[in-house]
């Protein structure tokens, strides 16, 4: 089965990278989604004004650390009962970060591909306007990724 990833971190550019959201969606349409603990002042302006707005707050998806995701995401792979999950994401920094919630513990029948040259790019932007949501969210750049994939 196929399990798309996206996540949104504080910044690219300056200071420490940290994980704010991760959604990880499967084919067949269940999601998980978290969102951590962010510091405003860990956050570049393009996080402030077009990641953070977009954030639930949710007590359900909260999750209070990376330790903490990790056992949520082996917990969900668990149930989706699967001999093989492929993580697709367009980014090696959505797999860096699954990585490192697992604690480099990745279960036996989960593997990562790099997809990237696999999403129409006219596809993907077009799923935010179908569906009148925006991006910048993990959950629905994940659905956007997997709206868009192509085999």
């Amino acid at each position: 089965m196929r399990v798309f990833i996206d996540t949104e971190f504080t910044n690219l550019d300056s200071g420490p990278m940290k994980l704010i959201s991760m959604a990880l969606i499967s084919q067949n349409g269940q999601v998980l989604y978290a969102e951590l603990p962010v510091k405003i002042g860990d956050c570049s302006d393009f996080v402030l004004q077009m990641v953070l707005p977009l954030l639930s707050g949710s007590a359900n998806v909260q999750c209070g650390s990376l330790e903490e995701l990790g056992s949520r995401i082996i917990g969900w792979i668990e149930e989706l009962n699967q001999s093989e999950v492929v993580v697709c994401y367009d980014s090696n920094l959505d797999w860096n970060w699954f990585i490192r919630a697992l604690n480099s513990r990745l279960p036996k029948n989960v593997r990562g591909e790099n997809i990237s040259q696999q999403i129409n790019a006219k596809k993907y932007e077009s799923y935010f306007q179908i569906n009148s949501v925006m991006e910048h969210h993990a959950v629905n750049d994940a659905k956007a990724n997997m709206f868009a994939f192509e085999e």
